[in-house]
């Protein structure tokens, strides 16, 4: 816990200091609307004398330790909006305009420009003289990790492609069916984080996860005699094409981000910085691409009209921007597997709320 004197010493030491004893104020987005100021300290620096780390976090806790917490939060949190995306896209009354699924989800993923102003212009993450844990990457990865600019207009475009592919996917499936192929994204992460991040390859492990994966299908009803003799006839193939790629999407998402500014996970500063910039590529490039496809006839860019669709895209737009920003600090503060993993309870959760809102049963 940290003292007065901490607390003291905090307050009076400028932004730029970097060595013991000196604290920093970090920013982190839990809502688009609303934002926290914490104090931290860089690990390097306040190693106590038996080697301990030691940092002055919002409440006394530490990153590691929120970890879970806010991946259940995240799991809760997309479980909710995916109803509700669903809702905006399918259930909308005749007297009410429903968003583009393309509008929509720009909407969902604009929450970093509240950071705009503050990092919009800052250069001071592009080719740091001295990377915090540098290390010998070179190639590609090592200039996308020493441009973080540059990269956050890739992984703008990662993020609307797999959620877009999520949106195309409920649109065909249940939710719950959807979200239950989309947990397959576990074990695309895991054979992902062998090699990258050294995860122990176990029997028990792999089993874990294939367990996981296939009581996900049995619990939606993928294996069920139903489905299977329905896909041909409603287009249900082409929904679990678009959830496998959204699988795809999410786990190189999160590989890669940790894989590649693992070294800043304990500023938070840099969180607020990268969110800032992937919403801004998605205004000065998703943005137009919208404007495009509907102007070539692929997707035509609709308004949302009156208070339900209106007020129901800002709330989801929300909580998306709350979802985006707590899967970038799991990346980067917890195990790789944590996300993933705890993203499996999203399974019993939607088909409680399948069952609770839509009366659809298993089976």
């Amino acid at each position: 816990p940290c003292t007065q004197s901490d607390r003291r010493t905090a307050r009076a030491a400028p932004s730029h200091r970097r060595r013991a004893g000196a604290y920093v104020p970090l920013f982190s987005q839990l809502t688009s609307l609303h934002t926290f100021v914490i104090m931290s300290g860089d690990s390097r620096d306040n190693a106590g004398p038996a080697g301990k780390r030691r940092s002055c976090w919002f409440g006394g806790c530490r990153p590691a330790s929120m970890a879970p917490a806010m991946a259940l939060l995240s799991c809760v949190l997309f479980c909710l909006n995916s109803e509700l995306l669903q809702a905006l896209q399918t259930h909308m009354p005749a007297v009410e305009r429903r968003p583009s699924p393309g509008l929509n989800l720009l909407l969902c993923h604009l929450g970093g420009l509240v950071f705009a102003p503050k990092f919009l212009l800052s250069t001071a993450y592009d080719m740091p003289a001295v990377s915090p844990g540098a290390d010998d990457r070179t190639g590609l990865s090592a200039m996308l990790s020493r441009h973080p600019r540059l990269c956050a207009l890739l992984f703008a475009l990662l993020l609307m492609g797999y959620n877009y592919c999520w949106l195309l996917s409920a649109g065909f499936l249940a939710a719950s069916v959807t979200t239950a192929l989309f947990q397959t994204s576990v074990g695309m992460v895991y054979a992902m984080s062998v090699p990258l991040f050294g995860e122990p390859l176990t029997f028990l492990r792999v089993l874990g996860i294939g367990l996981l994966i296939l009581g996900s299908m049995l619990a939606s009803g993928v294996t069920g005699d139903k489905f299977h003799n329905s896909t041909a006839s409603t287009g249900l193939g082409a929904g679990l094409a678009f959830a496998f790629t959204a699988a795809v999407g999410v786990a190189l998402y999160q590989v890669l981000f940790r894989h590649l500014f693992g070294q800043w996970k304990h500023d938070v500063r840099f969180l607020a910085f990268f969110g800032a910039w992937i919403s801004v590529w998605h205004v000065l490039v998703i943005l137009p691409l919208l404007c495009l496809s509907s102007w070539w006839g692929f997707e035509a860019l609709v308004l949302p009209r009156g208070h339900l669709a209106v007020g129901g895209s800002l709330v989801a737009a929300v909580i998306a921007s709350t979802v985006n920003t707590l899967s970038l600090c799991i990346a980067l503060w917890g195990s790789v597997m944590l996300l993933p993993c705890v993203s499996a309870l999203s399974v019993p959760l939607m088909l409680c709320l399948d069952m609770g809102l839509h009366h659809v049963f298993p089976g």
